[in-house]
């Protein structure tokens, strides 16, 4: 899993990232380059298979990718991914079909520390 990085250059726009993905993993490519042109240049894909609700992960971010074709990512896929990133890590969540008014809400909350303060309570 070298190289997929290669091809993000910080200077060229959105349209250089369009691709056509033919599987899980083609996207989760694409979300790594993503997030090496974000600045997280240790960024890389986790292996193959239960991934614990991250598909990519550097030092200072996790992701996670959803190709759904008919169904918009809910709450419940947020608020895992938000379980397994560390403290200080920033949430990134990919997704071709969009997410529930539920799902937005619950990423809204938690950029405000909500849910880590609910974490330590519990």
């Amino acid at each position: 899993m070298t190289g997929w990085y290669d091809t993000c250059d910080p200077h060229l726009g959105a349209e250089a990232y369009a691709v056509l993905f033919r599987s899980e993993r083609d996207a989760e490519n694409t979300a790594g380059r993503w997030l090496h042109r974000l600045g997280y240049s240790d960024a890389a894909l986790t292996a193959a298979g239960h991934d614990n609700g991250i598909d990519v992960i550097s030092a200072g971010a996790v992701a996670q990718v959803k190709r759904w074709r008919t169904t918009p990512v809910g709450i419940r896929e947020v608020q895992r991914l938000a379980g397994a990133a560390e403290p200080g890590q920033t949430c990134l969540f990919f997704a071709s079909y969009g997410y529930t008014a539920a799902a937005s809400t619950a990423a809204a909350i938690r950029d405000h520390g909500w849910i880590s303060r609910l974490r330590r309570r519990a």
